[in-house]
């Protein structure tokens, strides 16, 4: 994670080979804490938004997504 330190916010999916997007997110935030993480997937269930809304640092968004809001976002968080 040290390599990681000129990364001002992390985006990632929430669905990956080896490990959701809720244990990514969670590593770098003990590692950064004060960077923020912004997770996109396309499942629209009530878990995944509850595990969201219990990381203030995670912003999640759902697929399909604008990326031009994906890049405002980006860019306003990374501010």
């Amino acid at each position: 994670w040290k390599d990681l330190a000129h990364v001002r916010v992390l985006v990632t999916d929430y669905e990956m080979q080896h490990q959701d997007g809720f244990q990514l997110a969670g590593a770098f935030h003990a590692s950064h804490p004060d960077h923020p993480v912004v997770m996109v997937t396309a499942l629209y269930i009530e878990l995944v938004e509850a595990e969201a809304a219990r990381r203030p640092f995670l912003h999640l968004r759902f697929k399909t997504i604008d990326y031009d809001e994906l890049h405002a976002l980006i860019h306003q968080l990374a501010a």
